[in-house]
């Protein structure tokens, strides 16, 4: 998938008031019932229409944000609305959402429970949340190593309990599963029926698992790095070339690895590279991966079968960690620590990450195209159709829904909801079907708020 320029992926609209993508895109459908079926294998779901040809994936999205690529394959002259594939952002910040679905009054602290772990550390931090087979996933990285760095509680348990805008006790003892390994938990990362937990220790780095019928994880293999002491902050899974990248904090041998692991935990080849300092954050979106890292600059492109540097994209001002980047149909919603514009939408001014001859260099670079400052640090995004979501340090803890509202040539967001958080500062969003889930960072609580 290709991120192009912001001007060329906004229709224009002709003096019938049509815009030219939306014919084109009726050509499109209109085209494949008559004539391409042969060609092109479309499927329908709640959030538009996936036209598939080989391992390519794009969605016409049918709604307001009409961001737009041009597609370069055999069907020439055909422009679709392009939305994340399942190649990018594996597990996590694919969120079925269209902005006009959202029931935005529901975007409140008042509407949202507070799931509360009793018997843990008071200080232990929630670090993931994840709906899987509707057991709800809990990662945990507590100070005591009797706490347990995984639960898993059945979903209706915990909603049948919920009480908006109130606290709701739960205890470890009721969830269905529990993992106690030592050293906790950083992330979590679901792809097909293999979860990959990124554990917070020296010891081991990855968990990997497979699920039984009743959605519960059955134990596959572990994996520590081949390097001593080093301690990993973020990792990402690339199904195309089916490998794990880890990112580390600064250490004096590498910051960023790529593993191909089978799955029964065998080996293969291993790639890593000099970072330069800790990195915060990884995304995958088709053969590449984003190093959001503590230097400038504070995004870095690679590609992820080589882990080769293509590129990337240097904030403007000499401070400021990158923090957060999710897709947006066209470009990327990047995230940042407090300085400048800490949320921004930037884009390619060429149309391949692989060819880019965009600066003197030849490498790949990004562009900012629309930004906002809020005077606060990023800690989350999740980007869903018409806008995204943030989780930021602003008032001590607040999430954002950002809309898009226009631009002929470059995009324009705005926070159309906010709330503060009543435990303070966040660490991670996620969301299914029907809920927003949300974690605290220095409290054993996550919040769920209804936004459908």
């Amino acid at each position: 998938m290709t991120i192009t320029h912001a001007q060329n992926i906004l229709g224009r609209r002709d003096r019938n008031g049509f815009l030219l993508i939306e014919a084109l895109v009726a050509l499109v459908i209109v085209t494949s019932v008559f004539g391409l079926l042969i060609y092109i294998l479309g499927r329908v779901d709640n959030i538009g229409t996936w036209f598939k040809r080989g391992e390519n994936e794009e969605l016409t999205i049918v709604g307001k944000y009409k961001l737009v690529n041009e597609y370069k394959g055999k069907y020439k002259n055909i422009s679709v609305i392009k939305r994340i594939s399942e190649h990018g952002s594996i597990g996590k910040k694919i969120c079925p959402y269209n902005l006009v679905q959202l029931n935005t009054s529901n975007f409140d602290i008042t509407h949202a429970g507070h799931i509360r772990i009793i018997d843990v550390a008071s200080s232990t931090e929630i670090t993931f949340i994840r709906n899987i087979k509707n057991n709800i996933y809990v990662g945990l990285d507590s100070s005591s190593s009797t706490d347990p760095d995984m639960l898993v509680f059945q979903k209706q348990t915990i909603l049948s309990r919920l009480n908006p805008g109130q606290d709701t006790d739960i205890s470890k003892d009721e969830s269905i599963y529990s993992l106690d390994s030592g050293p906790g938990t950083r992330s979590a990362i679901v792809a097909g029926n293999t979860l990959f937990v990124l554990m917070s220790g020296t010891t081991e780095h990855v968990r990997a698992f497979t699920f039984s019928s009743a959605g519960l994880p059955q134990y596959m293999w572990s994996y520590k790095l081949p390097v001593s002491g080093v301690v990993a902050k973020s990792f990402a899974f690339d199904p195309l070339t089916h490998k794990i990248i880890i990112g580390l904090e600064k250490n004096n041998v590498h910051e960023l690895f790529s593993i191909r692991i089978g799955t029964n935990g065998e080996v293969g080849a291993i790639e890593s590279r000099e970072v330069g300092g800790s990195v915060n954050y990884l995304f995958t979106l088709d053969k590449y991966v984003y190093v959001l890292n503590t230097l400038d600059p504070e995004v870095l492109i690679h590609k992820t079968d080589t882990l080769e540097h293509i590129g990337g994209y240097d904030a403007p001002g000499a401070v400021g960690n990158g923090k957060r980047l999710d897709y947006l149909s066209g470009g990327l919603v990047f995230g940042r620590t407090i300085y400048g514009n800490e949320i921004s939408f930037v884009s390619s001014t060429s149309t391949s990450p692989a060819t880019s001859t965009a600066s003197s260099s030849g490498m790949l670079e990004l562009d900012e195209f629309w930004g906002e400052k809020i005077k606060a640090s990023i800690d989350d995004i999740v980007a869903i159709d018409g806008g995204f979501i943030t989780l930021s340090t602003k008032a001590g803890g607040q999430v954002d829904l950002y809309s898009y509202i226009g631009g002929d040539n470059n995009p324009e967001f705005d926070s159309v909801r906010s709330f503060n958080l009543s435990y303070g500062r966040g660490t991670d969003l996620f969301c299914d079907t029907d809920y927003l889930y949300i974690t605290a960072r220095y409290e054993p609580v996550f919040y769920i708020l209804p936004i459908k």
